[in-house]
């Protein structure tokens, strides 16, 4: 699969970390093959205050090294990802976010099922829906008759 394009995004989170009390910021991956689009991302901390790894750091060097190796190249398999990405030390949060997009992108155009790509069966599951606190026992009772209602189930 030919890789033709990449762009990366740098998105910062609204809300602080509780246990961290920094910010978190999202770095997002857009690799494209032909008509294709696959999506990976690393949400790291906005500083390297605890950890070597921050989103600066995976934004630089996923704009600066890793982009510019993959646009152009051939990847037909996951090792051959790996491969590329071997020659550069650290940064795993930035390497996973484009081992996350290669998938994305292999099983788009494939039009497959991530989860098949990567050799798993697709799973049905049940969701149940997270009621909030309501003011009172008869508005929480209305919600979840409202969800019933919708076709929600006892699990």
């Amino acid at each position: 699969m030919q890789i033709d394009g990449l762009r990366l995004y740098r998105v910062t989170l609204n809300e602080p970390a509780p246990d961290l009390g920094q910010h978190l910021e999202s770095v997002i991956v857009e690799m494209t093959s032909g008509s294709h689009t696959g999506w990976g991302e690393v949400t790291l901390r906005a500083a390297p205050l605890e950890d070597a790894e921050w989103s600066g750091g995976a934004f630089a060097v996923l704009m600066h090294w890793l982009s510019a190796t993959f646009r152009g190249q051939s990847l037909d398999s996951g090792e051959a990802v790996q491969d590329l990405l071997a020659s550069f030390q650290g940064h795993a949060g930035a390497k996973s976010a484009l081992d996350m997009a290669w998938w994305n992108l292999h099983a788009a155009t494939r039009g497959i099922p991530l989860c098949q790509a990567l050799g798993g069966q697709p799973t049905r599951l049940s969701l149940a829906p997270c009621i909030g606190v309501r003011e009172t026992n008869d508005e929480f009772l209305v919600e979840i008759g409202g969800w019933f209602e919708r076709g929600a189930e006892l699990v």
